[in-house]
């Protein structure tokens, strides 16, 4: 997770207030419902890409759609991340993971950053295809304020 500090001395206004954003939590509690979003590319490490499923199933990502997995985000103990069964495929790092998120709005809390993309096959070898491909997003928690807080209190030079 990082945090950038945008400055236009022509305008004042904060980058969300021109471009939009969602509201952001930290210590929020896991194993809900989560969204994570991005735009997908890298294929070759695609579960649903030819080849690897049926021909009903498959898909590509071209990088230029913005993609969205729904399901239950649960808690991954050893690294504090919330995992959610998904087959985004790698390139749509750095998307949000949103609790209540309202489709009808667009808008949601960002309670984590999309990290890495987890073929289970790689990890624990055959049995991992049986329960799919799952994403994994870092959890905002206390180092991740910390972040928030100092690029929130930092001046511009």
């Amino acid at each position: 997770m990082a945090a950038v500090l945008v400055d236009n001395p022509d305008d004042p206004r904060p980058v969300g207030a021109v471009t939009g954003g969602q509201e952001v939590a930290f210590d929020q509690p896991q194993n809900r419902t989560g969204h994570i979003f991005g735009y997908p590319t890298i294929n070759e490490r695609n579960y649903y890409r030819p080849g690897n499923v049926p021909t009903p199933l498959q898909r590509t990502f071209d990088g230029r759609s913005l993609m969205v997995t729904r399901g239950t985000a649960r808690n991954d103990p050893v690294y504090y991340n919330d995992v959610m069964a998904g087959a985004q495929s790698p390139g749509c790092s750095g998307g949000a993971l949103l609790q209540d998120f309202d489709p009808a709005t667009g808008a949601g809390v960002q309670v984590g950053v999309f990290s890495r993309y987890d073929d289970p096959a790689q990890i624990i070898g055959l049995l991992g295809w049986v329960q799919g491909p799952n994403m994994s997003a870092t959890h905002f928690g206390a180092e991740e304020q910390a972040v928030y807080e100092a690029a929130q209190a930092a001046g511009v030079a």
